[in-house]
């Protein structure tokens, strides 16, 4: 897939609304276009509209509001309209009325979002993780990793708490039943079965429970989700004068990323509270999203700024981007550029490239891993380099999306 679809990932957001419903509508599409500014939003009147107005995506997005008052006689054409397309439209119905939560006509089993004014910030939070979740062209399924020993309870309320919120949720409960009573028989392969239900997921949800560190299979887990770049999110569930900030997984000791859940002694609870679920929920969404404009706008800059100095420039595969540049007949330049989903330099993500790197062939004259975030420090990109085991700044190169024209046109010859 080149660059030029990348930018189009989700190729249309549609908000169709009845003319009552025109300011709210576009106030909405305007929080949609500061947050995604490379995704095209549309505002389509229910009254008029009686097919989608462009050629379908796997990605699509419907965002309906609706406020319990009639309907237009051409919505549901429209609705149907959607059941001869070869994908389905992500649906997001918008209460817009605190009395009226079930949606109209064929919508009316969709859970809806209230519509909350202002930045529409929830809106644009559920859209974002939605499209986060489509990005691998997988099942758009989160896999909820734990262990049954002290986190079963609250693994299987958080499952069903996503899927209220329309979230596919896969549990495995295989694993850790194999230390007692297995569900997989003798002789069977653990690591692929696990491998195989990882590689369907599109994110790793982990309870981070005081037992989940002695599970041999969540350790594996994490470790197959980084090689295979599938982002994680812990809940940490933090005893009473416990330090760690992120993770008891050293797999995961980069990420400084979590939910943490402050547990008042030491036993771990059978539910999380109210607040608890809505904070995962958010932080889960806030992940994706933020994942999305990486995705978006990372490889768009960079490919910008290969192609001011003649490289052409191709998605090779969902580690690589490739840009080569002829100089006559028989002198080429090829690069190999990682533009990371994560947030500066992902230790993990890192390592996966450098191994993705020793399978690809013919080899690159250079290899770039670009990150987004804060400029990180020289010294600090040497001490990184020295933790993934590269031998010399010339195996991989560490860059910050912004400063990859300068090195393009140097040559090479200048580096952060």
């Amino acid at each position: 897939m080149s660059v030029a679809k990348l930018t189009l990932v989700t190729r249309m957001i549609i908000i169709l609304h009845e003319k009552r419903h025109l300011a709210e509508s576009t106030s909405m599409a305007a929080a949609f276009r500061k947050s995604y500014p490379d995704l095209q939003v549309q505002l389509l009147s229910a009254e008029t509209t009686v097919v989608w107005p462009a050629a379908e995506t796997w990605s699509d997005v419907l965002v309906v509001p609706f406020d319990g008052g009639a309907i237009s006689p051409s919505f549901p054409t429209f609705l149907s309209s959607l059941g001869s397309r070869t994908s389905q439209p992500f649906v997001l119905p918008v209460t817009l009325h605190s009395a009226h939560h079930v949606p109209p006509g064929a919508l009316n089993a969709i859970k809806a979002l209230p519509y909350e004014g202002g930045s529409f910030a929830r809106g644009c939070r559920r859209i974002g993780a939605h499209i986060g979740l489509s990005l691998r062209s997988r099942d758009h399924t989160i896999f909820l990793s734990y262990r049954q020993v002290d986190g079963v309870s609250l693994a299987t309320q958080l499952e069903q708490f996503l899927r209220g919120e329309g979230y596919h949720v896969w549990r495995d409960d295989s694993k850790d039943k194999f230390d007692g009573q297995s569900m997989i028989p003798p002789g069977e392969p653990v690591q692929v079965e696990i491998e195989e239900s990882l590689k369907r997921a599109d994110m790793v949800l982990l309870l981070d429970t005081p037992r989940a560190a002695e599970s041999y299979w969540i350790d594996l887990e994490m470790k197959l989700a980084n090689g295979n770049l599938i982002p994680v999110l812990p809940v940490l569930l933090r005893r009473p004068k416990e330090r760690v900030n992120c993770s008891r997984f050293r797999t995961l000791d980069t990420l400084q990323r979590a939910v943490i859940v402050e547990l008042p002694d030491q036993n771990v609870p059978d539910q999380f509270s109210p607040a608890e679920l809505d904070s995962i929920l958010e932080e889960m969404e806030t992940y994706l999203c933020e994942i999305v404009q990486r995705r978006l706008k990372v490889p768009h800059a960079v490919r910008q700024q290969f192609q001011a100095v003649a490289y052409e420039w191709v998605e090779r595969d969902r580690f690589i981007y490739e840009a080569v540049r002829r100089s006559g007949a028989r002198l080429m330049s090829r690069v190999f550029s990682h533009c990371s989903i994560f947030d500066g330099v992902y230790n993990p993500a890192l390592r996966a490239f450098i191994e993705h790197l020793k399978k690809v062939d013919p080899r690159a004259n250079y290899a770039l891993y670009i990150y987004d975030g804060p400029l990180i420090p020289s010294v600090q990109l040497r001490e990184i380099e020295r933790a993934a085991e590269l031998q010399n700044s010339a195996d991989v190169i560490l860059l910050h999306h912004q400063e990859v024209l300068t090195v393009l046109q140097s040559n090479f010859t200048t580096r952060p």
